[in-house]
């Protein structure tokens, strides 16, 4: 299933001149050969419990310093690239937004939730941080490490502006048995990270 995930969201970037580059953290089937038909820009990270990062880690491995952030279960659905290109040159300094619609089908109903969550930066200026549900913060992703949650620091708030960018997020439709395993990975993850940072209000 991940697979089939990753190549549809790899050929809703096709169209798009984007630099794309893609860290395996440890698959066992055919994903990295699939995934060579894309893009020569593959490289492995071992898994720490961490998503901040490997997606530190891939941002490092980009030739361009405005990144855009896809998850493998993510297509594009609209997407201008030059209107995208004149709000990235007005803002600079500021964090683009993206539209995510939630797809997953309940009770043999299709549900669509819509959500504006920060992806698109300049890592000269941003990097992430967080065990799990990681958020973009201030500070170079070059000056970074494995940056876990025992490693936070406070930040300055910073500046952020919509996009027009929509993409499909299908993580949260699959099988039962699915779902159920990666809601008990994503709790094992939480608990660490309160257990690191009790005081973080976002982790609660």
């Amino acid at each position: 299933a991940f697979v089939r995930h990753l190549e549809k969201c790899l050929k809703a970037l096709q169209p798009y001149d984007f630099e794309i580059v893609i860290v395996d953290t440890g698959s066992a089937d055919n994903t990295k050969k699939m995934a060579a038909n894309y893009t020569d820009a593959i490289y492995d990270f071992a898994w720490c419990d961490d998503f901040a990062a490997a997606k530190n880690y891939a941002v490092q491995k980009a030739k361009n310093d405005m990144v855009f952030v896809v998850d493998s279960d993510e297509y594009i659905m609209q997407l201008d690239t030059k209107k995208l290109c004149e709000m990235v040159a007005a803002h600079p300094r500021e964090v683009g937004r993206i539209q995510i619609i939630n797809a997953f089908v309940r009770n043999g109903e299709m549900n669509r939730i819509h959500k504006w969550v920060k992806r698109i930066f300049d890592r000269r200026l941003f990097h992430y941080e967080g065990r799990i549900h990681e958020q973009i913060v201030p500070g170079s992703v070059f000056e970074m490490e494995c940056v876990s949650g025992n490693q936070k620091l406070k930040h300055e708030t910073y500046k952020t502006y919509c996009t027009n960018v929509e993409m499909e997020h299908s993580g949260y439709d699959g099988s039962p048995e699915a779902v159920k395993k990666k809601a008990e990975r994503n709790i094992r993850l939480l608990k660490r990270e309160y257990e690191e940072t009790p005081d973080d209000t976002y982790i609660m």
